[in-house]
């Protein structure tokens, strides 16, 4: 049995989830693509999944890192804020003394339990979007930048 997924992508991809294989399938557009390591993030849970043997968080970042993550053109403004979204899943650190690195403050989102925020989703995020502006001058999209919280 298969159910659509995501109506405001609906109209310009095929996400569709198949409720036997437990899997999203078919995401052959991008931004569709990009909100599957969102959800995975926020809906995981401390124990892997029984049948991908991965955490949501673990299962986003290989998303996220994979080769189909790395558009070769400029990120429409949808696709950045989503990226913005998973970027701000990681953890912010406020060190002290300031000038060095030594101890430190973090501050965790209060409505999402620590094993959904990772310090690699800024980093993931930057690389997509780094990758995708290097072919800008190619396109007539607005570029955008992923800042820090």
């Amino acid at each position: 049995m298969f159910k659509f997924l995501w109506p405001e992508i609906g109209r310009n991809g095929s996400s569709i989830y198949n409720t036997s294989l437990t899997s999203i399938c078919n995401c052959s557009h991008l931004l569709a693509s990009l909100y599957q390591p969102y959800l995975h993030t926020v809906t995981t849970f401390p124990l892997p999944d029984a049948s991908i043997h991965r955490t949501g968080t673990q299962e986003a970042l290989m998303i996220l890192t994979k080769q189909l993550s790395q558009p070769p053109f400029p990120l429409k403004t949808e696709c950045v804020e989503i990226l913005q979204r998973i970027a701000a899943l990681t953890p912010t650190r406020e060190f002290y003394p300031q000038h060095l690195t030594v101890m430190q403050t973090t501050h965790w989102h209060e409505s999402l339990s620590q094993s959904a925020q990772h310090n690699a989703f800024r980093t993931a995020c930057q690389k997509i979007f780094n990758f995708s502006q290097m072919f800008a001058d190619f396109h007539d999209h607005d570029t955008r930048v992923i800042h820090a919280r």
